[in-house]
């Protein structure tokens, strides 16, 4: 039902940069830790700069973010707020991290190993994050981004994570590539994920088969229906993708499948329901015509 939005995103072809790895699973993060503890630099010139913002970003949890704004230490934070969003830079030209809405992320890591390699760790503890970085030239130079799920470690690529916070499904991840290789390890099993392929990482379990990652955002929406104060959405999107219905995540199964009971209120005067990929693109569908004081 309903009209699908305009504006589309518009193909963006992007060289291979490299390769990447994720490795999902609490397991995996103990060899993963062992590994950090090389000999290091710690070391106040790395950061990540805050380059570009949108609405209501908090830096460090105690004021507005501001343009130029630097994470130096371990626990340092950026949070975006509803309807926001925001983009750092990391430093030499490593690459840069674009959040999107109700995201956090905080700074684990920044060294500098004896050997000269870069090594920098971010924790995205819910929403959305877009990695693209070059290929780094130091064999043992890193870049990892961490989710309750799991840890990417990235050597040049550009993929992106959607991690839910919705009830029900907390953490789990869809992860999508748009150039190079993403490998997905989690109970023991792998997964390649490639050129513009995507898959979903469900704590405790394997990770899905690769599928075609949706970068035309499609929402399948079979019923739109409404008794009284309530109004009842079935359907189904990429399992991998993101549902957000005026501001607040949709619930989906393993399969993509949603069937929600939403309660409307005085200030809904149409229902949008955004469709986000891991990439952090997104589309709009509009349904106008809910208004609760039709019903009064």
């Amino acid at each position: 039902m309903g009209k699908e939005a305009m504006g589309i995103p518009r193909r963006v072809w992007l060289r291979r940069w490299g390769q990447a790895l994720l490795v999902v699973g609490t397991a995996a993060l103990a060899p993963l830790g062992r590994s950090l503890r090389s000999p290091a630099q710690s070391i106040n010139s790395r950061y990540l700069e805050v380059n570009r913002l949108s609405g209501t970003v908090t830096y460090r949890g105690n004021r507005s973010a501001r343009i130029g704004d630097r994470l130096t230490a371990s626990g340092h934070s950026i949070t975006t707020g509803s309807r926001s969003s925001a983009s750092m830079v990391v430093d030499f030209g490593i690459g840069t991290i674009t959040m999107a809405e109700n995201t956090h992320l905080a700074v684990a890591r920044l060294d500098i190993l004896q050997d000269g390699a870069y090594v920098t760790v971010i924790r995205v503890a819910r929403g959305q994050a877009r990695m693209q970085t070059r290929p780094f030239t130091n064999v043992n130079s890193r870049l990892e981004l961490h989710t309750p799920t799991g840890v990417a470690s990235v050597r040049g690529t550009d993929f992106g994570v959607n991690v839910s916070q919705a009830k029900d499904t907390v953490g789990k991840t869809g992860v999508g590539t748009l150039s190079g290789r993403v490998g997905v390890i989690a109970q023991g099993q792998t997964v390649e994920v490639q050129d513009e392929q995507a898959t979903l990482v469900v704590p405790g379990e394997a990770p899905e088969e690769p599928i075609i990652l949706d970068r035309e955002l499609v929402l399948d929406l079979t019923e739109l229906s409404r008794r009284g104060r309530f109004l009842n959405l079935r359907g189904r999107t990429n399992p991998t993708n993101t549902l957000i219905l005026n501001g607040e995540e949709l619930p989906l199964s393993n399969t993509g499948r949603f069937d929600t009971q939403y309660t409307l209120d005085h200030r809904h005067n149409a229902l949008t329901i955004q469709v986000r990929n891991p990439l952090g693109e997104m589309r709009d569908y509009h349904y106008p015509g809910w208004r609760l004081d039709d019903l009064e």
